[in-house]
């Protein structure tokens, strides 16, 4: 699911890409997005929606519905199943620190790397610290996934 969603354009893998998330309590999966600030932003002017800074874009239920219909958009083209698709999505505007330095865990708005512990030395998705680092925020998207 990762590899078909991750090609969308609003997605920014260099910034970590976006980690699918589902239990068997859910209906539908869930997903943490790294965005692509620029194509969020030519959207947004495009469509005359006002923003103050690309944290408060992110955080707009308008831009999570859009980052919402492009996912399942590519979803659909990329054969995923109806079980498949994406329930809800809460995006990071991936423009916080690198780095917090050794040992600190990321903020909401940093990009995921290696060293801050989102992804792996390979560059992949690190999803138990992720998981940990945003336990909140996940619980509150995973309600989204259950019907």
């Amino acid at each position: 699911m990762e590899a078909v969603y991750g090609g969308a354009g609003v997605v920014n893998a260099l910034n970590g890409g976006l980690m699918c998330y589902g239990t068997g309590d859910m209906d539908k999966p869930v997903a943490f997005v790294q965005a692509d600030m620029h194509a969020l932003k030519a959207w947004a002017d495009g469509q005359g929606i006002g923003y103050a800074s690309a944290e408060a874009l992110c955080e707009m239920p308008a831009t999570e519905k859009y980052v919402l219909d492009e996912l399942n958009k590519i979803g659909k083209g990329g054969k995923l199943t109806a079980l498949e698709m994406l329930a809800a999505v809460k995006i990071s505007a991936g423009t916080g620190e690198q780095t917090r330095g050794g040992g600190v865990p990321p903020e909401w708005h940093d990009p995921w790397t290696a060293n801050n512990g989102a992804l792996t030395a390979t560059n992949t998705i690190n999803r138990k610290p992720i998981a940990g680092f945003f336990e909140a925020q996940l619980k509150q998207l995973a309600a989204k996934g259950i019907r």
